[in-house]
C-alpha cells in the first residue's frame, strides 16, 4: 500500500543546530509516511543527520524562507500584513500583547508565519501532502493553519506542544501568542506529557477533544556503570540558559562532605555564570571537581553514559515540557533527580523508585541535602534497575513513536478525531 505524504515543519532539523531528539522520531515515522521536511528557522544548510530514503529535505524552500527574512522589501510587506493577526490577538489577550516583549514576540511570530504559509501551500499542492505536522506550537503551527485554507486540498494539520511553546509561565511575559487561534483552527494538538494535555484542556475547555498526549522516547542501549573508587559522579545535560538554573548545581556541591565529580554536557549563554560558580566551589570545597564538556550530539551523550561511570543524573530547571535528557539517563539505568516542573513528574516517579523530585523553587541546600541522603543510603547503586524500568515502560522510542504514527495514519484516514483513540 502506498504511504501517505507528510510535511514536517521543524525548527532547524536536520541541519546543524537542529532538534536532536526529532531524529529518532523521523526514523520511525518514515516507516509509515513519506516525509518531506521544511526547516522553518534554519540559517545554515549543513546537514548533520542521515535520513531514510523516503525522507526529503526541502532545501530550496528552506533557503527561500531565509532569503525572505533578509529582504527589506519582503519584510515590510509581511510586517504590514501582520497587523490583522495582531489585532485579532489583542482581542484575546490585550494586556500581554501590549507588553513590549510580548508585542515583539507576537509581531515576529506573525511575520515568520506569513513568510512560511504560502510555501507550505505550494509544497502541499506540488508534493501531494496529506498531513501537515508542525513540531512546535509556535510560528510553524500558525503558518500551518494559515496555509491550510489556501492549499486547495483537504489537509490534516496537527502540531506538537512541548514546553516554552505550550506554557504561558515559561515565557516573559507569560504569553504564548496566537495559541487560541491555533487551537481553533488546527485538527489536533499532540502534547508530550499528560501535564501539558491537562494544561491546554483547562485553558481551552471548548477544544479539549483536540488535545492528546504522545510521549517522546529514547532508543535502547547499554547500561551505565556506577563508581567504585569512592568518588560520587553526578551528570547533567542541558543548554546553559537561565531557565535551566545549572549554576545551582555547583552551589549545592559546596555543601557536601564527600568526594564528588560533576560533569555537565552542554553550553550556552550562562557559561560564564556557571564557571564562576564552579571556581568558587573549588575554593570552598576541596572534595569537589568539575568537568564541563560542552555540546555533544545525542549519540555522543549516550556513548558517554555507556563508557563512563555515572552515579546520578540531575536537572534543576524552572520550566520543562518533559526532559529528554532525563529519558536518556534512565534509559541507561542512571537514577535521576529533578525539579517538579511541567511534566517531569510523569518521568520522575519516586513511588516507583530510581528517581527523586525536588521542589520547583529549589535551593542549593535542598539539592545538597537530597544528594547527601542518596549517597549515604547508596540508592544510586540499589535503584538502578528501577530507573531503567521507568524508561522501558514509558519512554521506549520504538514503542512510543510507532503508536503515534499508527494513530496519525488512522486520523488521516478518518479525517476526524472523533472515534480515534490513542493507544
Amino acid at each position: 500500500m502506498k504511504k501517505p505524504n507528510l510535511l514536517l515543519l521543524s525548527g532547524v532539523y536536520p541541519f546543524r543546530g537542529g532538534e536532536p531528539f526529532l531524529d529518532l522520531e523521523v526514523q520511525i515515522i518514515s516507516k509509515y509516511f513519506n516525509v518531506f521536511i521544511l526547516p522553518c528557522g534554519a540559517n545554515n544548510q549543513q546537514r548533520v543527520y542521515n535520513l531514510p530514503e523516503n525522507v526529503s529535505v526541502l532545501e530550496l524552500e528552506s533557503q527561500y524562507v531565509t532569503n525572505q527574512k533578509r529582504s527589506v522589501i519582503s519584510l515590510i510587506r509581511y510586517c504590514l500584513g501582520s497587523f490583522p493577526y495582531l489585532f485579532q490577538e489583542g482581542r484575546n489577550d490585550l494586556i500581554h500583547l501590549l507588553h513590549p516583549l510580548g508585542f515583539i514576540r507576537a509581531f515576529w511570530r506573525a511575520v515568520r508565519a506569513q513568510i512560511i504559509a504560502p510555501i507550505i501551500s505550494e509544497i502541499s499542492r506540488t508534493k501531494g501532502i496529506q498531513v501537515i505536522y508542525s513540531y512546535w506550537m509556535s510560528y510553524e503551527a500558525l503558518a500551518a493553519v494559515i496555509s491550510r485554507g489556501k492549499a486547495g486540498v483537504d489537509l490534516l494539520t496537527i502540531t506538537r506542544a512541548h514546553g516554552h511553546d505550550l506554557y504561558d509561565y515559561a515565557n516573559t511575559p507569560r504569553f504564548c501568542p496566537f495559541q487560541r487561534h491555533i487551537m481553533e483552527n488546527i485538527d489536533a494538538v499532540v502534547t508530550i506529557s499528560q501535564n501539558g494535555e491537562n494544561y491546554l484542556a483547562s485553558k481551552y475547555p471548548g477544544f479539549k477533544n483536540k488535545v492528546h498526549t504522545f510521549r517522546l522516547g529514547v532508543a535502547r542501549g547499554g547500561k551505565a556503570s556506577f563508581s567504585t573508587d569512592g568518588i560520587f559522579r553526578i551528570a547533567s545535560c542541558s543548554s546553559l540558559k537561565p531557565l535551566k538554573r545549572v549554576h545551582l548545581i555547583p552551589e549545592a556541591l559546596r555543601q557536601v562532605d564527600f568526594p564528588v565529580l560533576w560533569t555537565h554536557i552542554g553550553d550556552g549563554p550562562e557559561m560564564s555564570r556557571v564557571l564562576r560558580s564552579v571556581n568558587e566551589t573549588k575554593k570552598e570545597n576541596p572534595l569537589f571537581s568539575a568537568n564541563l564538556i560542552g555540546y555533544f550530539k545525542n549519540e555522543k551523550v549516550l556513548e558517554f553514559y555507556e563508557t563512563n561511570p555515572v552515579d546520578l543524573f540531575i536537572s534543576v530547571s524552572s520550566s520543562e515540557g518533559i526532559p529528554v535528557s532525563i529519558m536518556e539517563a534512565v534509559s541507561r539505568g542512571i537514577p535521576s533527580v529533578a525539579t517538579n516542573v511541567g511534566g517531569t513528574s510523569e518521568l520522575i516517579t519516586p513511588e516507583l523508585g530510581g528517581s527523586w523530585l525536588l521542589p520547583p523553587k529549589v535551593s542549593p541546600e535542598d539539592i545538597a541535602n537530597l544528594l547527601t541522603l542518596i549517597k549515604r543510603q547508596e540508592w544510586h547503586i540499589t535503584e538502578r534497575d528501577k530507573a531503567f524500568y521507568l524508561w522501558e515502560n514509558r519512554f521506549d522510542a520504538t514503542k512510543n513513536y510507532s503508536i503515534f504514527a499508527k494513530w496519525l495514519i488512522g486520523f488521516q484516514e478518518s479525517k476526524t478525531i472523533e472515534g480515534v483513540v490513542p493507544e
